[in-house]
C-alpha cells in the first residue's frame, strides 16, 4: 500500500453547510417554533401551574416541621438543664426573689435587670436571634409565645431603668408587678 495522504476538502463541507442553510427559512423556522409552542402551551401552562403548588404545599410543610422542630429542642434544652437535687429550680430567679422582696428600691431595679439578663437567656434557648433583647422580641411569632406582651411591657421597664438611671422613680408595686410580668414568661417556658 502506498502512503498516500488522504486531505480533507474543508471548504468543500464548509460550501455544503453554507447551501443548506441559505435554503432554510427563517420565517419557517419561526413559524414551525411558534405552531410547537402553541401545541405544547396548555401542558406547559398546566405543569406550570402543579410546580407552583408542590412548591408552596413544600414551603408551608416545611415551615410547621421546623417550628415543631425548635419547640422540640427547646422542650429537651429546658430538661436537659433541670437540676434533679434539692437546690431551687433556678437560682437567677431565687436572687431577682430576694432582690425584689427587699425594702430598698435600687434591689427592686437590680432584681428588673437579672430578670431581664434572664428574658435574653430564655429567648437565646428559643432559638432567637438580634443584636438586643428588643430584637429577638421583635423576631417572636405572636402565636409561639403566649406572654409575648408580658415581655415587652416588663422589657420597658427594665429600659427606662437603664436609659434614666437613678432619676426613674421606681415603685414597690411596679417592680412587682414588672416582676410578675417575667414570671408569667419564664413559667410559660418552664424556666423557672
Amino acid at each position: 500500500m502506498d502512503n498516500q495522504t488522504v486531505f480533507i476538502n474543508l471548504e468543500y463541507f464548509f460550501k455544503l453547510l453554507i447551501d443548506w442553510i441559505r435554503k432554510i427559512h427563517l420565517e419557517d423556522i419561526i413559524a414551525w417554533i411558534i405552531r410547537v409552542l402553541n401545541a405544547l402551551g396548555p401542558f406547559i401552562k398546566f405543569l406550570s401551574f402543579v410546580l407552583f403548588c408542590l412548591a408552596v404545599y413544600y414551603f408551608l410543610e416545611r415551615r410547621k416541621i421546623d417550628k415543631k422542630e425548635e419547640k422540640q429542642l427547646a422542650k429537651m434544652v429546658r430538661e436537659a438543664s433541670k437540676v434533679r437535687t434539692d437546690a431551687p429550680k433556678n437560682q437567677k430567679w431565687e436572687k431577682v426573689l430576694e432582690h425584689i422582696n427587699s425594702d430598698n428600691p435600687n434591689d427592686w431595679k437590680a432584681a428588673i435587670v437579672e430578670a431581664d439578663i434572664m428574658l435574653d437567656e430564655l429567648l437565646t434557648v428559643l432559638n432567637y436571634h438580634g443584636d438586643s433583647i428588643g430584637d429577638k422580641l421583635k423576631a417572636v411569632e405572636p402565636s409561639d409565645f403566649d406572654t409575648l406582651q408580658s415581655a415587652w411591657e416588663a422589657h420597658k421597664v427594665r429600659n427606662q431603668i437603664a436609659h434614666e438611671g437613678s432619676e426613674f422613680l421606681l415603685t414597690e408595686r411596679e417592680a412587682k408587678r414588672t416582676i410578675s410580668f417575667y414570671k408569667a414568661v419564664f413559667e410559660e417556658f418552664e424556666f423557672i
